[in-house]
């Protein structure tokens, strides 16, 4: 039996009987999937520079993989080199409206290790 992708179009309103718990529960198997893995299959990674460079880039992009106006958009801020926040946003337009998913701030201490972090959904 091959494994079951996430879909975010099914179940749909119009959806019934048996088929609907099934579709859920291979949809939450999917998400925990992607949870463990540390990253959502189907949507590819991509980066760009910005005011960044190659080592740290300003964006980072995981576009859907057949829909290229999906995207969700990680902009990281640096200071000394390490990434002291990380704000994600979310389009279904490319951009052209966004909302934001929350912003994940990290703190480090003297030796460079990571002493907190925290979340904001601003």
């Amino acid at each position: 039996m091959p494994y079951t992708h996430f879909d975010e179009d099914d179940p749909v309103g119009t959806s019934t009987g048996p088929s609907v718990v099934a579709t859920i529960e291979a949809n939450l198997q999917a998400l925990r999937d992607a949870c463990i893995m540390g990253f959502f299959p189907r949507y590819n990674l991509s980066q760009t520079v910005g005011t960044g460079s190659a080592e740290a880039p300003q964006y980072r992009y995981l576009t859907h993989y057949s829909n290229s106006s999906k995207k969700i958009r990680v902009e990281y801020t640096y200071s000394s080199g390490k990434v002291t926040a990380a704000a994600y946003d979310y389009t279904e337009d490319n951009f052209s409206t966004t909302l934001r998913i929350g912003t994940k701030t990290i703190t480090y201490d003297g030796s460079n290790n990571v002493t907190a972090s925290s979340w904001s959904d601003s």
